[in-house]
């Protein structure tokens, strides 16, 4: 690694594990009342919101797993343990199975659906925790609620419902692609930390899914949302998100063990050409939020999460090709991050103009999932 190449990286671990974990254990976490704030205000203190959702808690339960994984710091992986009993006693439904989508700040039940967004991140989050701390127990939990949703969620076209009532009822058959997304990287991670077949086949599933229904063959581009034949939404078909192309990109490489598709890496090279060219500011730099399928941008606001996902395509290039260029490209984008984005106490800036100027103050607890995982992803590409 060279000199410079040094530097990014102590710069990187100064931030993650100096900087925003601690911030994390100390203001995330409700200390009195156990469960993680749903959002952190400018000063740290609580947004006094009410509510604690299933996909905040999967996220930070990855984030704090990792963690302490990787220090060996015993509060890290207190607050991980915390964090897994309330998954499973607050949130875990003992009648119908599955997870509950929203409680109160006491840890009762407030919004009961089953939301398939919130199982993947629930099932995301336990595929780490087992990897932590060995726990079978996890592993177990995960391939229960992953039965659940295939019995229940699983539609004849072949995709997954996004949401049902408690006892499973389903409350709509578009096909929406975030879910599924998502629900593959969680099988991804199981399948790495468990090698159980059925989670890669589960895995298998969503990709043929992805090449069927998600992709554009024609155009490279990758659709969010479709009506009950599959086919791109009236409405909201034409909206694109250039931070989701660069996430796929990222993880059909970081999954093409699990699958002998060729079409797959393809697939994810001409997402990443397409992302690059269509959705990213050549004048100020950073992504946008909302473009169009012919590239007009619809939404110029760049929210931090799709700057993160874009660390994690290049630097997932670099890794499969380790060239001064390829990694030149993550540096600078690693750079534009910390200069734009990351903020001295170990705090972000959630989203900004087009201008690069700050447009949110809070701090979702949805986010340190995307900054924890884009820097350790650049932290293994930089020591190729």
């Amino acid at each position: 690694m060279s000199s410079a190449g040094a530097d990014q990286s102590a710069r990187i671990e100064d931030y993650l594990f100096g900087k925003l974990l601690p911030l994390l254990a100390e203001r995330s976490w409700d200390h009195a009342r156990s469960g993680f704030h749903e959002q952190l205000e400018a000063d740290h203190s609580p947004s006094a919101l009410g509510y604690r959702r299933l996909t905040v808690l999967g996220r930070q339960l990855f984030v704090f797993s990792e963690a302490a994984r990787r220090t060996g710091t015993k509060h890290y992986a207190e607050i991980a343990h915390r964090a897994y009993d309330y998954l499973i006693e607050r949130f875990w439904d003992d009648r119908f199975g599955g997870f509950f989508f929203k409680v109160d700040l006491g840890g009762s039940s407030l919004d009961t659906k089953k939301d398939l967004f919130g199982q993947a991140f629930a099932m995301f989050g336990l595929a780490h925790y087992h990897r932590a701390f060995a726990r079978r127990d996890a592993l177990e939990r995960a391939g229960e609620c992953s039965r659940l949703l295939k019995r229940h969620l699983l539609l004849p076209p072949g995709w997954l419902a996004s949401g049902a009532s408690r006892d499973w009822r389903v409350s709509g058959k578009e096909l929406n692609q975030n879910p599924h997304m998502h629900l593959l990287e969680a099988y991804v991670a199981l399948e790495a930390t468990s090698g159980d077949a059925s989670f890669g086949e589960g895995a298998r599933a969503i990709v043929a899914l992805f090449l069927e229904r998600l992709f554009d063959q024609a155009s490279g581009t990758l659709g969010e949302f479709f009506d009950e034949r599959g086919s791109p939404h009236a409405r909201k078909g034409g909206r694109l998100e250039p931070g989701h192309h660069f996430e796929w990109h990222w993880l059909l490489n970081e999954g093409s063990r699990l699958w002998s598709d060729a079409r797959t890496l393809a697939a994810a090279e001409r997402l990443f050409d397409w992302a690059e060219r269509s959705g990213v500011d050549e004048d100020k730099g950073g992504v946008y939020d909302v473009v169009d399928r012919v590239g007009a941008v619809l939404e110029d606001s760049k929210r931090i999460w799709p700057q993160a996902e874009r660390i994690k395509a290049h630097a997932a290039r670099l890794r499969r090709e380790a060239s001064p260029d390829n990694r030149a490209r993550l540096a600078t984008l690693v750079d534009f991050l910390f200069d734009h984005y990351l903020l001295a106490d170990g705090g972000w800036h959630e989203g900004l103009t087009r201008a690069l100027a700050p447009n949110a103050t809070a701090l979702p607890s949805t986010t340190p999932y995307h900054i924890f995982l884009a820097l350790s992803e650049a932290l293994k590409a930089l020591a190729t």
